[in-house]
């Protein structure tokens, strides 16, 4: 019996050994590149961060030819990024040097890599290595002018942000020579842009106002004529001179009142009226921005675009401290969207600003008490005394 027992134990042991085998064979199936990819982004879904760091990197690692391993490493030279340790950088520009070297120009994920590398570099305080990365992509990419327009952009964009004025000098001319050469309406334009911008923070609104005369004079009929009258009115109106700023406005509105007038799709004609109506709010024109937003509203009841509206007074009433008016407005949507999210945003709006006007009225009272507190030491000192001569 005991020789039979033990037979018959030894091929209950062989079978369920088979058994498993077969299961390990079937059912447990190695994952591929793609099948690790997708579950290092469920980890970073899930926020479970330095799990997915280790999944990226195995992919990285044991896939290295393999595509999904170039999305690894785009997606952990984001991760580094985020968690805002410079060590981490130099990691971060490695695998995007590897990326583009991988993928090449051709690809949008080869160029995003450049260019993410070239922005990294900049960051870690190798400001000059940064410019000659994107100088030589330009100079390499011409047969790609869309992609040379890009890096030789922000090439100049970073001299700009340069802390010596020779290389800020040289961030200009080249702006400059995009805004007036390029044929580009997209890059003349982003061009023309930011380098008024550049003199804006400079405080130097004449030659951001010389910016907008140059361009005009090339580019006359320039769509955005009147847009860039008005950027000059605000200009002026920050240097404090009103007859300027209100003659340069005078022109943007008058052109731009009738290409809206012009305008027959409803949708391109609400866009136009936003713009108006921005710029009405940025010269203090509250109710002139409010009539452009009411126009929209009563073109396009009962649509997104009336609600859009709405919600744009409620934030031009904050912008110009009309906090009562602004109240009002976001009780009524809350109440007309009773039990939506529409109603949820309203409410959370006026949370906000119940915040906002809480702490400007404590920092109003602060002032106040410190103001009184200097009246009240000055009136309690004593008399100077005239010296006996």
């Amino acid at each position: 019996m005991s020789g039979m027992f033990s037979r018959r134990t030894l091929t209950i042991l062989m079978l369920v050994l088979a058994v498993a085998t077969v299961g390990s064979m079937t059912g447990c199936k190695k994952k591929t590149a793609a099948d690790r990819m997708k579950d290092a982004e469920q980890l970073l879904q899930d926020r479970q961060v330095p799990l997915a760091k280790i999944t990226l990197k195995d992919i990285i690692e044991q896939f290295p030819e393999d595509p999904a391993a170039n999305d690894a490493r785009l997606i952990l030279a984001q991760v580094y990024v985020s968690e805002g340790r410079k060590e981490y950088i130099p990691n971060s520009i490695e695998l995007l040097q590897t990326v583009h070297k991988n993928l090449g120009w051709d690809d949008p994920k080869g160029f995003d890599a450049y260019r993410g590398m070239v922005e990294l570099t900049a960051q870690n305080d190798d400001l000059p290595g940064a410019i000659k990365l994107a100088q030589d992509a330009a100079a390499s990419l011409k047969d790609k002018p869309a992609m040379a327009a890009e890096m030789a952009s922000l090439a100049a964009q970073m001299q700009l942000s340069a802390s010596d004025e020779a290389t800020q000098k040289q961030g200009v001319e080249s702006i400059e020579k995009m805004m007036m050469e390029s044929e580009d309406a997209t890059v003349r334009g982003t061009s023309r842009e930011t380098l008024a911008h550049y003199y804006r923070l400079k405080n130097d609104f004449v030659a951001s106002n010389a910016v907008y005369d140059k361009y005009l004079e090339k580019f006359p009929d320039d769509p955005v004529k009147s847009q860039l009258y008005m950027a000059q009115a605000i200009n002026y109106k920050t240097m404090k001179d009103d007859a300027k700023s209100a003659e340069a406005f005078a022109k943007g509105e008058d052109l731009m009142k009738k290409d809206i007038e012009a305008e027959l799709n409803l949708n391109a004609r609400a866009e136009k009226l936003n713009t108006l109506a921005t710029f009405y709010s940025a010269v203090d024109r509250v109710d002139d921005a409010e009539k452009q937003l009411r126009r929209i509203m009563a073109e396009q009841p009962a649509t997104r675009m009336a609600l859009d509206g709405q919600f744009a007074i409620a934030r031009l009433y904050i912008q110009h401290k009309r906090f009562d008016e602004a109240d009002a407005l976001l009780t009524q949507i809350a109440k007309e969207n009773a039990n939506t999210p529409v109603a949820q945003s309203a409410e959370a709006w006026r949370m906000q600003l119940a915040q906002q006007r809480k702490v400007e009225a404590e920092a109003a009272a602060a002032a106040d008490k410190q103001t009184t507190e200097s009246l009240t030491r000055d009136s309690a000192a004593p008399a100077a005394v005239a010296p006996t001569p």
